[in-house]
């Protein structure tokens, strides 16, 4: 029975020393660097996408402004036209 537990970690520190559970180790580290890669990849990916979206909204927004500031620049116009041309009728009579 001593000789089979003298065995049991002798071979056990070999398998230790010639690092038999340092490879197990390395791919589970592995794994775990590709997965919060992976993580970080989409989480990047939907910033990106939220970032592009958010430019999207901005230049809508700026384009429906200059439609809106065109219509009221146009309406000014309109406007002071319609008050010069009451005027300039009144003093020609």
């Amino acid at each position: 029975m001593r000789r089979l537990m003298v065995m049991v970690f002798c071979f056990f520190a070999v398998a230790v020393l010639c690092g038999g559970p340092q490879p197990a180790a390395a791919e589970e580290q592995q794994a775990k660097e590709k997965t919060a890669d992976q993580k970080q990849n989409e989480k990047d990916a939907k910033e990106g996408s939220k970032e592009e979206s958010f430019r999207d909204e901005i230049n809508k927004t700026f384009d429906e402004f200059k439609k809106e500031t065109a219509k009221g620049k146009k309406n000014l116009n309109d406007l002071y036209e319609r008050s010069k041309s009451p005027s300039g009728d009144e003093k020609a009579k």
